[in-house]
């Protein structure tokens, strides 16, 4: 699992003074409604003794997770769920700036629960054993914005969705602040579900950046059509310019990532790097944008399933499948060659 990381809250600029409100929104689309947790635990210090009790019992699960957050990066404090611990997290920095921006700036949620459900009704014919757990809104003062717990909860950094010009995200790097809308977020949390239930597993020989650039080319495919997306570029998180990139340039990366021996080297930094969320994916190309070994993995798989349509999805998640050299040849995909 990814470390969690502090997200630098020094650089956001919101004016003092936040005007609490009660128009919440409250649609609830299929059963993918998220718990505004962020802005029920903003209000806890002036809520009564007897709402205080009700809070602390109706989020005992949801207290615990953000109390542990908490006191990992606040050395010496207590992760119990006390009142007193709830009043100190209410009131510190992070909550208190993100709560702010997140009330004034954020705008509705219902549209994306309703993505959000359709999405889930869609993994349920493509993937009947991906599990959604109920979703909470939290303030995260850490870079991820997606945090689960098990199958069972999935906390959601609503602080991360305030869209990419927003000053909260100033000094971020451009391909950090795309994924900083809300519409982004069925993707994100779909990704999410797949790598926890799913996770890469070393194939039984030795793990290649090809069966790397498989599995998470595979997690991307399924990803956009259980989300319904249509352009791959949605799910990697590029812009226009790096999509035309790519396109232009798939022969040449390809090339590349034979001529260099890369693409069945099992030095792990190789799988990494071309998978990763970054500006670029530079040991290819300095103009390769981040991830485009994903993007990659997502051809390779793409012309895969047209040759093979009958192939379930989940298939594509087993380490017989992305680690075994077969499914490239199987797939027939080899852009230094005209293709479809």
């Amino acid at each position: 699992m990814r470390a969690i990381l502090p997200l630098t809250i020094a650089a956001i600029a919101i004016a003092g003074g936040c005007t609490i409100s009660n128009n919440a929104d409250t649609a609830n689309t299929e059963s993918m409604k998220i718990d505004r947790y962020d802005l029920e635990v903003s209000a806890y210090p002036a809520l009564d003794s007897a709402s205080r009790a009700d809070f602390l019992m109706a989020y005992a699960d949801v207290n615990r997770l953000v109390l542990q957050l908490y006191a990992a990066s606040h050395p010496g404090v207590s992760k119990e769920a006390s009142d007193s611990m709830m009043s100190e997290y209410a009131r510190s920095r992070g909550v208190s700036m993100f709560g702010c921006a997140i009330r004034e700036r954020l705008g509705a949620t219902d549209s994306i629960e309703a993505a959000l459900g359709e999405a889930a009704s869609r993994s349920r014919s493509m993937i009947p054993e991906l599990k959604w757990p109920r979703l909470y809104g939290i303030i995260s003062t850490y870079d991820q914005a997606i945090i689960l717990s098990g199958d069972s909860i999935a906390l959601i950094g609503m602080n991360h969705y305030l869209g990419p010009d927003d000053e909260a995200y100033e000094g971020f790097d451009n391909y950090r602040r795309r994924d900083k809308r809300l519409a982004a977020l069925p993707a994100q949390l779909t990704e999410s579900l797949l790598y926890s239930q799913w996770p890469y597993e070393l194939p039984d020989k030795d793990a290649t950046a090809l069966s790397h650039m498989l599995y998470d080319g595979a997690v991307a495919w399924i990803t956009m059509r259980i989300t319904g997306t249509e352009r791959p570029e949605e799910i990697i998180g590029w812009d226009e310019v790096q999509t035309k990139w790519a396109e232009a340039n798939e022969s040449n990366a390809w090339e590349a990532l034979i001529n260099r021996k890369m693409l069945y080297s099992t030095d792990e930094d190789y799988g990494m790097r071309l998978t990763q969320r970054a500006p670029a994916t530079s040991m290819l190309h300095p103009d390769a944008p981040g991830r485009m070994g994903t993007w990659l993995g997502m051809r390779i798989i793409d012309a895969y399933m047209k040759s093979h349509p009958d192939t379930e999805p989940r298939q594509l998640l087993q380490k017989d499948f992305y680690g075994n050299i077969k499914t490239l040849v199987e797939s027939g995909y080899n852009p230094l060659r005209r293709q479809d």
